[in-house]
């Protein structure tokens, strides 16, 4: 096989999975987006919230989180990368940082869809008292989407164990501020896991579209290129 031919065909199959992936991934969230618009928890969430917010050391993973999830921080660690991919050329990797970040716009909109309320004293301990509708959780997502799109711009980057090094710090990140969102009382766990969801599912969408574009692209040169033979 040809390598241009054997690149396209590698190209269509992580294309594929993208996108089966994705697929998976929003199917779950419109589950449990569902439920939220009925005013409905996962069955026995409630309890589970309340064992998250008895967790020891509960305080210092917090301060950890409020760290992680500033959005200081968060910007720039997505510039870093952007920055980081332009200097290798890796265009469809900087692309990609610009929809990420549109997607953190995407979430005060499906709250206001939603509108499904916060947890009450009634329910849990309040430690923080946020505002507006609760799912999906906006720290969660907007994490999700950064530390999501780091891990991967490590893997496309950095040499392979510091990119599983990487995807497994991003993850941390992810994990102590859903954990941060459940402790404060802010959100519900489901909150916690439509945020991260929907926020894997854009950033993947946010990976797999510049691949398609290319995909395309490369299709269309494939089809305008004279086969061997023809006179031009």
């Amino acid at each position: 096989m040809p390598a241009a031919s054997a690149a396209r065909a590698r190209l269509s199959s992580v294309t594929a999975r993208s996108f089966v992936l994705i697929l998976m991934l929003v199917c779950g969230a419109a589950a449990l987006t569902a439920l939220a618009v009925a005013g409905q928890l996962v069955p026995g969430e409630a309890s589970f919230a309340r064992s998250v917010q008895d967790v020891p050391f509960g305080g210092a993973i917090e301060e950890l989180a409020d760290v992680l999830a500033s959005p200081f921080v968060e910007y720039a660690l997505v510039v870093a990368v952007a920055l980081a991919a332009l200097r290798v050329r890796k265009y469809g990797l900087a692309a990609t940082a610009v929809l990420a970040l549109a997607g953190m716009a995407l979430n005060p909109a499906i709250k206001e869809l939603v509108q499904r309320d916060r947890p009450t004293d009634a329910d849990v301990v309040i430690r923080e008292h946020a505002g507006g509708f609760g799912f999906p959780s906006g720290h969660t997502q907007s994490a999700t989407l950064v530390y999501g799109y780091a891990a991967v711009g490590a893997a496309r980057l950095l040499p392979r164990i510091a990119a599983v090094c990487a995807a497994g710090a991003a993850l941390l990140a992810i994990a102590a501020i859903g954990f941060d969102r459940v402790y404060n009382g802010a959100h519900w766990p489901s909150d916690v896991a439509g945020g991260a969801l929907i926020g894997m599912s854009l950033v993947l969408a946010a990976v797999w579209m510049p691949e398609w574009l290319r995909r395309q692209l490369m299709a269309r040169t494939v089809r305008g290129t004279p086969a061997e033979g023809d006179i031009g």
